[in-house]
């Protein structure tokens, strides 16, 4: 899957377990990324910082160094109360899927 660290993974997860785990934590994003785009629509900063810092998470877990990067600065952002946070909800959203998408 684009965007996922396998070499990372590999040395922390056994080979029979990685798809699986893959599998689980892109689905986990990917649903996370829907309830993102409505916080964003309803302007509500607070879950948007909250969402962001979960996906974030996941991404680490994940070494997806490109989604995780874009969910740090979302929530920086939401967390510092920054009104135009619109352009990083789409900046997350276009590394995430490519994620999706893979």
């Amino acid at each position: 899957m684009n965007g996922i660290d396998r070499t990372y993974l590999s040395t922390i997860f056994e080979a029979d377990d990685l798809e699986e785990i893959i599998a689980e934590g892109v689905a986990d994003i990917c649903s996370q990324l829907n309830e993102l785009q409505r916080a964003a629509t309803r302007e509500d900063a607070t879950a948007v910082g909250d969402i962001a810092h979960r996906i974030k998470g996941v991404a680490a877990q994940l070494g997806a160094a490109r989604v995780q990067a874009a969910a740090i600065a979302l929530e920086e952002a939401a967390r510092d109360q920054r009104p135009s946070f619109g352009p990083l909800v789409s900046s997350l959203g276009e590394a995430i899927d490519g994620l999706c998408e893979a």
